[in-house]
């Protein structure tokens, strides 16, 4: 299991999130957010990722299946485009959606560790009986 997961958040990914309110000012996005006014915050939060122990899904292990590589390649097509035509609105996207991704990194995690937990308990059971 634990070569599905990371602990604690890369620098590269870092960098990204540190970037977001600079990135948010440069689009033309107007939402009626003065994001200044977090800007710190964010930056002691990203400080904190990235020495933290969190658990991050690592993507070393995926495997895929040769039916999905051709949508798997236009997906990495399409993105290029984005980054091409839109790229200061897709970095966004992208550090929006790593964002969201800490909380589910977080569930699955937890989710794997009370199944092992769950499946060793079960076998040291069966020894004693």
């Amino acid at each position: 299991m634990e070569e599905k997961f990371l602990r604690g958040y890369t620098i590269t990914s870092g960098g990204l999130l540190i970037l977001m309110p600079l990135i948010y000012d440069l689009t033309d996005l107007n939402i009626g957010f003065d994001i200044k006014i977090l800007t710190p915050y964010l930056t002691i939060a990203i400080a904190i990722l990235l020495v933290s122990k969190i658990p991050t899904l690592a993507l070393k292990k995926i495997s895929i299946s040769p039916k999905t590589t051709v949508f798997l390649l236009l997906g990495i097509g399409i993105i290029f485009i984005a980054l091409l035509f839109y790229t200061l609105k897709t970095l966004l996207a992208f550090g929006i959606i790593y964002l969201l991704s800490i909380p589910v990194s977080i569930i699955i995690y937890n989710n794997q560790n009370k199944k092992n937990f769950k499946k060793i308990s079960d076998e040291e059971h069966e020894d004693i009986l």
